[in-house]
């Protein structure tokens, strides 16, 4: 009874149904929006920084194409799309930037903006700085079993500790922007106040 309402490890959640459509429809998107950022860089705010991370990505899809028993990784760190997803809908939604919750627009769109926006956060914080620092244990082992087995830390698989770390590093990095933005805004925004008292 006990053993059937244990939670499973994060490996052992991925069935491995349907791997190889997902595989090549997600090799497919990188590498074709890989060639999009270089043909037309001002598409995204810092191309290089994009640009390196979907060399390093088709380069972490080669290891579940290659070792099975990293597939399950693959599901869980293509998650992180959820929350890109959410970034690009606020910057098409609010092209000017301002903080959807002082901007002034019709109800539906008002709601809309704020949705999308609490959606944003919530997945930030839950695949960004949790999920993926998670990662990093069942990953070291597979990593450190493999190093056993051929004696090696020069094969592709022992590529996913440091790659999974570089993500991580990057998500530490985007998180600090992203807050110290907010901060800056915040800021801002009580200097407005104050100064507004004063007229």
């Amino acid at each position: 009874m006990l053993s059937s309402t244990r939670k499973k490890p994060i490996e052992k959640t991925w069935t491995g149904d349907y791997f190889m459509e997902f595989w090549l429809f997600t090799m497919f998107y990188f590498v074709v929006d890989l060639l999009w950022i270089c043909i037309i860089p001002r598409c995204v705010k810092s191309p290089t920084t994009i640009i390196q991370h979907h060399i390093a990505t088709i380069i972490y899809l080669m290891v579940p194409y290659l070792y099975p028993q990293c597939q399950w990784c693959m599901g869980a760190c293509l998650s992180v799309e959820i929350n890109t997803w959410f970034l690009i809908a606020r910057r098409v939604m609010n092209k000017l930037g301002l903080p959807s919750w002082t901007i002034k627009l019709p109800f539906i769109f008002s709601i809309r903006l704020k949705l999308i926006s609490i959606c944003f956060y919530i997945s930030w914080v839950s695949i960004r700085c949790i999920l993926y620092p998670i990662m990093m244990f069942p990953l070291w082992k597979i990593s450190v079993k493999e190093y056993r087995r051929t004696g090696s830390w020069m094969t592709l698989i022992s590529l996913i500790t440091p790659i999974h770390t570089v993500f991580c590093i990057l998500n530490v990095k985007w998180t600090y922007d992203l807050f110290k933005s907010k901060l800056r805004q915040i800021r801002r925004k009580g200097k407005e106040k104050n100064g507004s008292k004063f007229l």
